[in-house]
């Protein structure tokens, strides 16, 4: 033990002990470590200061429903037909068409693929194999 004794283990001298000492020492101590370590957490609030994140921490200004019905707020949507890892769905309206809020516009395709409604009342303007647009009225 390099003629220290027990004191040169307390004061960190790992050297002095065998190897299959130290091992069981550092089980003991890392046990001793992790379980202190669910005591010295840092609260949310904190940890959000030190990243810079408290800024974002705001209230979202949402709309109620009715807002996005209103006139002359939104003109037109181009609705994918591919939203999904699957299969892009396959278009039902020709262009020309009139369609209404949930109507179905485009049907699943074989496999993976799931069918597309639409969101806004109005009259399909252009309809492709990747997307579909919609003059709102």
């Amino acid at each position: 033990m390099s003629g220290r004794g027990f004191q040169g283990v307390l004061s960190g001298d790992w050297q002095a002990l065998p190897r299959s000492a130290q091992r069981v020492l550092e089980r003991k101590l890392a046990g001793i470590v992790r379980e202190s370590r669910e005591y010295r957490k840092a609260p949310e609030e904190r940890l959000e200061a030190r990243l810079g994140l408290s800024k974002y921490n705001v209230d979202a200004p949402l709309q109620p429903d009715e807002y996005w019905k209103e006139e002359g707020l939104i003109h037109k949507v181009k609705i994918m037909l591919g939203q999904h890892i699957g299969a892009p769905a396959v278009p039902t309206v020709e262009k020309g068409a009139q369609v209404k809020c949930g109507q179905c516009i485009a049907n699943p395709a074989q496999g993976l693929s799931v069918g597309i409604h639409a969101s806004v009342d109005g009259r399909v303007q252009e309809v492709t194999e990747r997307y579909i647009v919609i003059v709102c009225q």
